[in-house]
């Protein structure tokens, strides 16, 4: 699954769709991998960190990825429950993004 979630939606609403695709996967056995930009700042802890403790799953990208402010943030993911058959990720500058790394 590829998701965006729009900085101006609300961040509760947001957790619920993804908690509840996560919930849905981890109950039916099923491997995913869900990329995208989240526009949370996965360097810090919050709703969609404490969801993969809890279910199990890890998001392999460790390393900045926008960097629009003074501060540059993680808000592009690939969440997984296979993280071991995903080990290599990269990711790219790109002339056509105006502050996003490609992963």
């Amino acid at each position: 699954h590829s998701v965006y979630n729009q900085p101006i939606v609300n961040a509760m609403h947001i957790q619920s769709i993804i908690e509840r695709m996560l919930c849905n996967c981890n109950r039916e056995g099923v491997t995913y991998v869900i990329y995208g930009d989240l526009n949370v700042n996965m360097l810090k802890s919050n709703y969609i960190t404490d969801s993969n403790d809890v279910l199990g799953c890890r998001n392999i990208v460790t390393k900045q990825t926008c960097f629009k402010s003074k501060v540059a943030t993680l808000i592009d993911v690939v969440i997984t429950n296979v993280s071991k058959c995903l080990q290599h990720i990269r990711l790219v500058d790109c002339d056509f993004s105006d502050f996003h790394h490609m992963v």
